[in-house]
């Protein structure tokens, strides 16, 4: 049996393990009736030996099961130990059976051993669902109490609030505030526990994965990173679970518990942020946002100066949390910066006019890159962008933007990269794009544009046009044709001498080329020579008939 095949038997463990459950079950109730004289013994031997059966075949194929990657744990071993013990209680059973039902040690055995087996069933049933479903599942399920999502804030700094009035000398000291609550211990934790450890935690790996440790997290598994701090789109575990219900790829596996619309919104709120594993106390952040040393003691005597107000706010905690909810990518251009990066590639198809006033306006002046590519979005979406006044890049392509739409563009006065591939534009367009005051990088590429069109944009100074179509680079040199011949000699007949070199180029008895290797000293009509051959087999004909071959010699 090939090792495909043993890996398809141990795949039939899940579907056979319920037989030998109700045969045992009802092989007890069976021996009840027997032993009152209301069942017959043969017929309950029968029923014995398909128990004892299907115990083997699923012991059998739960240890092939057990021995694939992604399994392993002392829970399993305790179950494949079990499984293993209750077929051989079952066979036994069935071996000491008597269908006479004759009185004596031998029925005593047989009862013993049917017993064993059932109740050993009752452990092994109870660890094969705890690999399956998790440790408490027993519990039942539970509702997760109400959470409010609160991404975490995306700029580094978050002023203190300044004090009212001033410290004296006798003042006491203000109270440090309690560390930040960690968002991973206390809410992703136990999100990843109720939803995906019971596949991929301590007992179970599928796919080399676990998902029940920061350092399990970050190491992934068969398939490579599952999560990329800061990516949402990139993280895995995060793109699999928000793929629809009937996906083969969606985890949690249908049938299994299925996180909802705010958890996934939480998840990726969390990823975003960077994936914090632990959070630093509060009073330390705070003196590093705000860009203050605290001294080490109190000023005696001096007011205490209060912390300067930021000069550049944090993104509305509500717009950006309305983000994460409509499935719509954020993160910000660098670690302690307000300026976003905004995606709608997750939910593009349903994502037009409307959704960019109601969730992109509020984040207005912190938009700097947007992809509303494939988008359904129009030129009403266009004049709504204009409040993004600190909008740097923007991507169109492949969106249903006319002509007439790009002209609200030039009221956005930091846009630097336009992405205009795979639009269908006319020739108005192209007055409308060198009327933008700042643009320095434009792609046209399949936008409609005729090369006369095309060839005005070129001629702006200072802006880089990507159409596809631009010409080759010059070649400024390359190699001459390479020339064979046959004037320099074989590999290996350099370092022979020149005395001991073959007469002939090609060997007497096959007429191929002669190899330097094979050649004998040959004593015939025109004297001692060196004769060459192509192989070792051709030196033993010729010795056989010199004369023969002596004409085809030089």
């Amino acid at each position: 049996m090939e090792l495909d095949d043993l890996a398809r038997f141990g795949r039939l463990h899940p579907l056979v393990l319920h037989f030998p459950i109700g045969l045992l079950l009802g092989a007890l109730v069976l021996e009840a009736l027997a032993t009152r004289g209301k069942v017959a013994r043969g017929a309950l031997a029968l029923y014995l030996w398909l128990a004892a059966g299907s115990a083997v075949l699923a012991a059998s194929s739960g240890w092939i099961l057990a021995h694939e990657d992604g399994y392993g744990g002392e829970t399993l071993e305790r179950h494949e130990r079990l499984g293993i013990a209750l077929a051989i209680a079952a066979v036994v059973a069935a071996l000491l059976h008597d269908p006479r039902g004759r009185v004596g040690v031998r029925l005593g055995l047989y009862r013993s051993a049917l017993v064993v087996a059932c109740v050993l069933l009752v452990p092994a049933g109870h660890l094969g669902s705890t690999l399956t479903h998790g440790t408490d599942w027993l519990d039942g399920p539970r509702e997760r109490p109400a959470r409010k999502v609160e991404p975490p804030a995306l700029d580094a700094g978050v002023a203190a609030q300044p004090v009212e009035g001033t410290r004296g000398a006798d003042a006491a000291p203000e109270p440090v505030e309690d560390a930040a609550p960690d968002t991973y211990a206390t809410e992703i934790a136990p999100l990843l526990a109720t939803y995906c450890t019971s596949c991929h935690g301590a007992q179970k790996r599928k796919g080399g994965l676990r998902l029940d440790s920061p350092e399990a997290l970050l190491a992934g598994g068969d398939s490579g990173p599952v999560l990329v701090p800061g990516d949402p789109a990139a993280s895995l575990f995060l793109a699999r679970a928000r793929l629809p219900l009937e996906h083969e790829d969606h985890m949690p596996p249908e049938g299994k518990p299925q996180p909802s619309a705010e958890d996934l919104a939480l998840l990726e709120a969390w990823v975003a942020a960077g994936a914090p594993f632990g959070s630093p106390s509060r009073g330390a952040a705070d003196e590093e946002q705000a860009g203050t040393s605290a001294p080490s003691e109190p000023v005696r005597g001096a007011a205490a100066e209060p912390a300067p107000p930021p000069s550049v706010p944090a993104p509305p905690a509500e717009a950006l949390a309305a983000l994460a909810a409509a499935f719509v990518h954020a993160e910000p251009l660098e670690p302690g910066r307000p300026e976003l990066r905004v995606d709608v590639a997750a939910v593009a198809r349903t994502f037009g006019d409307a959704e960019v006033a109601a969730l992109l306006v509020p984040l207005a002046p912190f938009v700097a890159e947007l992809s509303l590519a494939r988008s359904a979005i129009r030129d009403a979406a266009l004049r709504t962008l204009v409040v993004c006044t600190a909008l740097r890049r923007l991507d169109l392509r492949a969106t249903a933007v006319t002509s007439a739409g790009l002209g609200a563009l030039a009221r956005l006065p930091a846009l630097e990269e336009l992405n205009l591939a795979q639009t269908r534009l006319d020739e108005g367009a192209v007055e409308v794009l060198l009327a933008l005051p700042g643009l320095r990088r434009l792609n046209l590429w399949e936008a409609g544009l005729a090369p006369e069109a095309l060839a005005r944009l070129r001629a702006r100074a200072g802006l880089e046009l990507v159409t596809g179509d631009e010409p080759l680079a010059e070649v400024l040199a390359s190699e001459g044709e390479l020339a064979f011949t046959s004037e320099r000699p074989l590999p290996g007949a350099e370092s022979v001498p020149v005395e001991l070199r073959p007469v002939n180029a090609t060997c007497p008895v096959s007429g191929s080329p002669v190899n330097p290797k094979y050649a004998l000293v040959h004593s015939g009509a025109a004297g001692t020579r060196v004769v060459g051959f192509c192989c070792p087999n051709c030196p033993k004909e010729f010795w056989a008939d010199p004369a023969r071959f002596e004409a085809k010699l030089p």
